[in-house]
């Protein structure tokens, strides 16, 4: 029996309760701006409690990017054909629609707050609410082949702390109401890196404990 297995299929059961809490938080805020912008005690609740769904997705990809790279080998020219075939030509078809239905059909000019602001909401995912989390993603890949030179163990807890900490300082404070211009509004946005890396390098220690586990299981 080998170490390491091609194919994870708990990690399906995984994502669908993180799609089925997203879907959660959609549905309670549906119902928050049809009733005046109100919860009641259960919808809040389940409002609350469903936005972990995002973070687990994004550890998944921190999760399944360093565990195919434990079992696969790492080559940075296939990683980013791979990654902009699959994602990227999609985050652009699906942004430039909806670019164009806003401006056709709703009669709003993307480009109203000038070019930079245009680039930084395109690149942000904000041509449509739910592209956010790809360029979150996207950030993921920037990042990731930078982590590849972590190959020690005893790195990634140092790893995962400092992660925690600016993710913690991010969420905490306002940073955005510091700065003005293009430097706000980068700071502003949902996909900011920061605000998700400790989910991404959380999902890689996964992957790394995952190993060791079938490493040990081997053994005895």
């Amino acid at each position: 029996m080998r170490n390491k297995r091609e194919h994870i299929y708990e990690i399906h059961y995984i994502r669908a309760i993180a799609s089925l809490m997203v879907l959660l938080v959609h549905v309670s805020a549906a119902y928050f701006y049809q009733h005046d912008k109100q919860y009641n005690d259960y919808t809040f609740f389940i409002n609350q409690i469903s936005r972990f769904g995002t973070p687990m997705f994004a550890m998944m990809s921190g999760f399944l990017l360093f565990y195919q790279t434990r079992t696969r080998g790492f080559q940075l020219k296939r990683f980013l054909s791979s990654r902009f075939t699959k994602i990227g030509i999609p985050f652009l078809v699906w942004s430039v629609f909806y670019l164009l239905f806003t401006y056709f059909i709703l009669k709003i000019n993307p480009m109203r707050d000038g070019m930079e602001s245009f680039l930084i909401n395109f690149l942000s995912g904000n041509a449509f609410y739910h592209l956010y989390f790809i360029s979150i993603v996207f950030q993921f890949y920037l990042i990731f082949p930078i982590l590849q030179l972590f190959r020690s163990k005893i790195m990634w807890p140092f790893l995962l702390v400092l992660a925690g900490l600016i993710n913690w300082y991010f969420v905490k404070v306002d940073v955005s109401a510091q700065f003005e211009g293009v430097a706000g509004l980068i700071l502003s946005q949902r996909a900011f890196l920061p605000e998700w890396i400790f989910f991404f390098i959380f999902g890689g220690i996964f992957s790394l404990l995952l190993g060791d586990s079938s490493r040990i299981f081997k053994e005895i």
